[in-house]
């Protein structure tokens, strides 16, 4: 590729940034967080409808199944038909056994958002009334939990439930590395740790079973925020920039992806090509010598579909191409973009 080709693609350029468990802990260095991992074929999923003493579920079965139709949907046309939600509803609506506000508050001295203890409280406190009605969370590979009333990151109030989605990525590489009871200990000295038993299940014969992530949303959601957070389920990370407060802050890699702002668009905007490229599916050609190469854009099933620039042996440059079409309808334009 030429320096003229190159600095052109680079005129495009847009940073792609990821936050990861903040822990302090030296056994998360050197993990290799965008390693790709593919999610292909059938993802067994169980859908569990939520409700509170005050708020009650207002949709039926039936309208949820809809929404995850349509999540479906959105994740078989992402993945070209690699990938598709093998799910089943639990017939039984889950009730907590406090009102909505004491999960859904925000932290002391906040305006908005989660107090994280009482979110992790929910999540265990669903799981484990789940497991009452005897559901085996060792068959599944993803939960998807539909709450009562609205979601605070859409048009909620600050006593309402941000939609979010705590995954097993940070698991799966501390298991891979150094084992599952070591994997164990040091997760649990992390933030998030009392997490593990809500993403970690034993079988029958005791072997462990780790769900690949949780995501939450209200009834009253869009389903760009469900694509999003399903994303998050298949260990895509956010691509905007958080605020000191957790929270987004700003815009990064804008409307070219359904982990930054594509959410909000009608349709909403596909997953962007590095995501796949991390999901086994899309393929990408590495550039080891100037010269012509040809990609195509992401509405078009044909491969491969990005070029990977090395910069050194830890990072590159990843170009893939869009247009404002099918899934991507929404976009500004067409275009080459640099990650």
């Amino acid at each position: 590729m030429s320096p003229k080709t190159y600095a052109a693609l680079l005129a495009f350029l847009m940073i792609a940034v990821m936050i990861y468990p903040v822990t302090g802990q030296e056994e998360y260095e050197g993990l290799e967080w965008n390693r790709r991992i593919p999610f292909l074929g059938a993802q067994p999923t169980i859908v569990l409808l939520v409700q509170f003493t005050d708020v009650k579920l207002t949709i039926s079965k039936a309208q949820a199944e809809q929404l995850v139709k349509t999540l479906d949907d959105f994740i078989r046309k992402a993945s070209y038909g690699r990938t598709w939600l093998e799910y089943t509803i639990h017939p039984k609506v889950i009730t907590l056994p406090k009102p909505m506000s004491y999960y859904g508050a925000p932290p002391p001295g906040a305006q908005y958002g989660d107090d994280w203890n009482k979110i992790m409280q929910f999540h265990l406190t669903v799981i484990e009334l789940a497991k009452r009605d005897g559901i085996d969370f060792t068959r599944y590979k993803h939960v998807i939990t539909i709450h009562a009333g609205k979601e605070e990151s859409v048009d909620g109030s600050a006593n309402d439930i941000w939609a979010h989605c705590f995954n097993s990525k940070d698991i799966y590489l501390l298991v891979d590395k150094y084992g599952l009871e070591a994997a164990e200990k040091i997760y649990r000295k992390s933030d998030w740790g009392v997490m593990w038993d809500a993403l970690v299940h034993k079988d029958s014969a005791g072997k462990a079973h780790i769900l690949a992530g949780i995501l939450t949303v209200a009834e009253v959601t869009n389903t760009g925020m469900m694509n999003h957070e399903f994303t998050h389920s298949m260990w895509v990370f956010d691509q905007y920039v958080y605020g000191k407060d957790g929270y987004q802050s700003a815009s990064e890699t804008g409307v070219w992806t359904n982990m930054d702002y594509g959410p909000f668009f009608d349709p909403p905007v596909d997953i962007d090509g590095w995501s796949k490229y991390l999901l086994g599916w899309v393929e990408a050609v590495t550039v080891e010598k100037d010269g012509e190469y040809t990609i195509h854009t992401l509405d078009k099933s044909d491969e491969p579909h990005g070029l990977i620039i090395p910069i050194n042996d830890k990072e590159y440059y990843f170009i893939h191409a869009r247009r404002p079409v099918k899934s991507d309808a929404a976009l500004p334009g067409p275009g080459v973009l640099v990650m």
